[in-house]
């Protein structure tokens, strides 16, 4: 997810995680204006079991794409 940060992937998800996964990656790639949501499109925490993270362009269309 810190590639994602960098701008060296457009996206990141996964499922079936534990905090210690993406705790840090996540914040990292909130703080470098990635949108990051779980993979239903809810908040995202530290405690989610799932994570999408994309630019503020790509999340919306991934998200449609994941839940349809």
């Amino acid at each position: 997810m810190t590639l994602l940060a960098r701008g060296g992937v457009d996206i990141y998800h996964h499922v079936r995680l534990f905090p210690w996964d993406v705790a840090a990656a996540g914040l990292i790639a909130q703080k470098a204006g990635a949108v990051v949501t779980e993979i239903d499109g809810g908040e995202w925490n530290a405690f989610s079991e799932s994570i999408l993270a994309a630019n503020t362009i790509l999340h919306g269309i991934i998200l449609n794409q994941i839940n349809s």
